[in-house]
């Protein structure tokens, strides 16, 4: 039988030696713009608050998990370097409507885990000699993705007064899987990323 406790510690000191150093050079690194071979154009912010979310976590304000934290809480507790607060954190969606399993919640979040130092290096040598796309999303929660053939990255406007995106998914599957790709939308492909 497994020990979600043991496994939730073990993903969480993961991500902090794996995946918060990448992701803390994305935070620091500005706003990346991409082109697309359409002439579009993607601006990503890559704020603290959605580390927690991309690795398959959220924090809560209590140890009965009934009420959300500023998930950027999340970024805090991995840069602090100090105990993490087991108690507040678990696997997204397992105390939400959509009462995801414990099971299902440890197999997405060794997912992510796993797919998010490679994602983030790509994003941050700005897909220098990759090929990556920018599509239309297959999951409402999400407006766009972009990626590659092992990774898709979420996203959604960061508010209603800008074009900024920010991050809100991340997938191991190819972002022109039919799972995020929505059907008979465009495929762009990325001519050009720059950092600002």
């Amino acid at each position: 039988m497994v020990s979600y406790s043991k496994e939730k510690k073990r993903l969480l000191s993961q991500i902090r030696r794996e995946v918060f150093p990448w992701y803390s050079q994305l935070v620091h690194a500005g706003t990346l713009t991409l082109s697309g071979d359409d002439d579009s154009v993607v601006r990503i912010v890559f704020a603290k608050g959605n580390l927690a979310h991309l690795c398959g976590f959220e924090v809560f304000t209590t140890q009965d998990k009934t009420s959300r934290d500023r998930q950027s809480r999340f970024y805090d507790f991995m840069q602090s370097g100090g105990p993490l607060p087991l108690r507040r954190i678990d696997f997204a969606h397992h105390h939400d409507r959509r009462a995801t399993s414990l099971e299902t919640g440890l197999r997405n979040s060794d997912k992510k885990i796993r797919v998010a130092p490679v994602a983030f290096d790509a994003l941050l040598s700005g897909l220098a000699e990759q090929e990556a796309y920018i599509v239309q999303s297959a999951k409402s929660s999400v407006a766009i993705f972009v990626g590659d053939t092992g990774w898709a990255l979420g996203l959604k406007l960061q508010d209603g007064m800008s074009n900024d995106y920010v991050p809100v998914s991340l997938l191991d599957e190819s972002v022109l899987s039919s799972l995020v790709h929505r059907s008979g939308s465009a495929v762009v492909r990325v001519t050009g990323a720059e950092w600002c």
